[in-house]
């Protein structure tokens, strides 16, 4: 029987993988940066927390779901 995996997409990668966890999912992440936004982000450097949100999961063959994400931009 597979798993009833929850939808996590535009949640905040803490409140997903909390959720996940809770459900007893594996999962594994990925980062991505859109190019033209990498030199702002890399300029911007502020102190504090990075937050990252979840753009797109991926349900793959091993039992994994990837999590596709991205930093936040304030």
């Amino acid at each position: 029987m597979k798993k009833e995996i929850p939808d996590v997409t535009a949640y905040c990668l803490e409140e997903a993988g909390n959720i996940l966890t809770g459900k007893g999912i594996q999962y594994s992440l990925k980062e991505t940066v859109p190019p033209f936004l990498s030199r702002f982000m890399q300029e911007k450097n502020r102190p504090g927390a990075v937050r990252y949100r979840v753009l797109k999961q991926i349900w793959l063959a091993d039992d994994l779901l990837e999590l596709i994400i991205a930093k936040e931009i304030t």
